[in-house]
């Protein structure tokens, strides 16, 4: 926060997204409002923007994995999840441009990207990576769509992986790109597994909530943004369910996999479809099948302790990061029980049409200048004798 308060003043920073009503109209005002605020920015953040800031933002959103966004100078766009539409009045002077990163946005739908004019350096956070790079933009860095699908095998501790289970879907509300969206469960654990679920706070909708709870998440094809980042008991209201005290998510069973089952989909609430699979061969062809509807090359997670099952898993799956018995919302990021590099922006590689699937962190959002001067002594190629060994060479000759 020391380090934050000291850089804010060298950074344009502007917020958008579902408080600007209140907060204000001209995405500038909002812009003056952080800089010379500073030094009060948490206590006025959450006076100015009330409830919005703490559902969508809250301190840990602006904290320490967000800190190294700042230190390439740059002008940094927060969007919300699917609120990016909402504002479109960016920026006075489009022409401007710095070195290093330029802005970060987030954008909901394909083409919204389009309105983000005269910055050198974008990320683009969502399912818009695909136009990303014919942004003005100078230069994309994709982060890709997240649809994390989690198994729990038969060598896996029950009580561990359903707690985690419950502390990842619940992280932020589900807000995470990284939350639970898809519970693989082993055909030989499985009925035990949903009792521990439903003890962590899990709810399991009968076909009829299903219906229910399937027409409220999407309206009309698209995910219904009114049931983002909410508890269960409110959605279950919209929804016309009847949530029992202390339950905390949501747990649909399902079969399918693609549009024709949503469920199957990133949800971005504390909903999670759960399917039964009979071994590590199924888990793996499911969870492929899953993630080629949504969020290839982003994430999985595993509860288990057979190694031959990680690895394979990890093998097989068109995934960049494999969590090992570790909540995913809270690990895939980077965090103290683990050595991921620290961020949110979550690249997904060629799976996801991302350039990279690395954890991005501040050094893809900098320029850096290498300076060369030759060795005291140049290096000598070796011949290919020594490099390859007489008998290969011996096949050449």
């Amino acid at each position: 926060e020391r380090h934050q308060k000291e850089r804010l003043d060298s950074h344009r920073v502007i917020c958008q997204g579902p408080w600007s009503h209140g907060l204000a109209n001209d995405a500038h005002l909002v812009a003056e409002f952080f800089t010379k605020e500073a030094d009060r920015i948490e206590h006025a953040f959450r006076i100015r923007v009330r409830e919005e800031i703490v559902r969508y933002f809250n301190v840990l959103r602006f904290g320490p994995n967000r800190l190294p966004h700042f230190y390439g100078r740059p002008i940094v766009l927060f969007f919300p999840l699917h609120f990016a539409a909402e504002r479109r009045r960016l920026l006075d002077d489009r022409e401007h441009r710095h070195d290093g990163v330029e802005a970060e946005f987030c954008v909901a739908r394909r083409g919204e990207a389009r309105h983000l004019f005269g910055v050198a350096v974008g990320v683009a956070v969502g399912d818009t990576v695909g136009d990303a790079v014919g942004v003005a933009v100078g230069v994309a860095l994709g982060v890709g769509v997240g649809n994390a699908c989690i198994t729990v095998d038969d060598s896996a501790n029950l009580d561990e992986a359903a707690e985690k289970i419950r502390i990842s879907k619940t992280l932020d509300l589900a807000a995470s790109c990284s939350s639970d969206n898809s519970v693989l469960l082993f055909d030989s654990i499985y009925d035990e597994m949903v009792a521990k679920l439903e003890h962590e706070g899990g709810y399991v909708l009968n076909d009829e909530e299903k219906l229910k709870l399937q027409n409220t998440i999407w309206v009309d094809g698209h995910l219904n943004t009114a049931i983002v980042a909410q508890p269960a008991y409110k959605i279950a209201g919209m929804a016309g369910i009847e949530l029992p005290e202390g339950k905390l998510f949501l747990i649909v069973p399902e079969t399918g996999t693609g549009p024709d089952h949503p469920f199957s989909g990133e949800k971005l609430s504390v909903t999670m479809a759960l399917y039964r699979v009979k071994d590590i061969d199924h888990a793996i062809e499911l969870t492929n099948s899953i993630q080629a509807y949504q969020g290839q090359g982003h994430s999985c997670g595993i509860y288990s302790y057979n190694d031959d099952n990680i690895m394979k898993y990890a093998d097989q799956t068109r995934t960049s990061r494999v969590m090992v018995n570790q909540p995913q919302a809270a690990s895939n990021s980077g965090n103290l029980w683990n050595g991921m590099r620290q961020t949110f922006s979550l690249g997904c590689g060629s799976w996801g049409g991302n350039a990279t699937n690395n954890n991005i962190t501040w050094r893809d959002l900098i320029n850096e200048t290498w300076v060369s001067k030759p060795l005291t002594e140049t290096k000598v190629i070796p011949s290919d004798e020594d490099l390859f060994g007489d008998a290969v060479m011996a096949k050449f000759n």
